[in-house]
């Protein structure tokens, strides 16, 4: 549902610099306050990964 409102308000105009912006802070946020300290850094190796793949999926590394 969030990458459906986020299609929509980039589709709407809204500034896609400012719109990344948001999503990496709120990638950080919920990394550190809401995944246990001990699964961090795998989880902060996962979201890598998988950014670099949905970016290789979309033709842009």
């Amino acid at each position: 549902m969030l990458a459906r409102v986020i299609q929509l308000v980039t589709s709407d105009g809204a500034d896609p610099y400012l719109v990344l912006g948001v999503l990496v802070e709120g990638a950080v946020h919920t990394l550190a306050a809401h995944i246990p300290p001990e699964r961090q850094a795998d989880a902060t190796e996962e979201l890598g990964r998988l950014l670099v793949e949905r970016l290789k999926a979309r033709g842009l590394t």
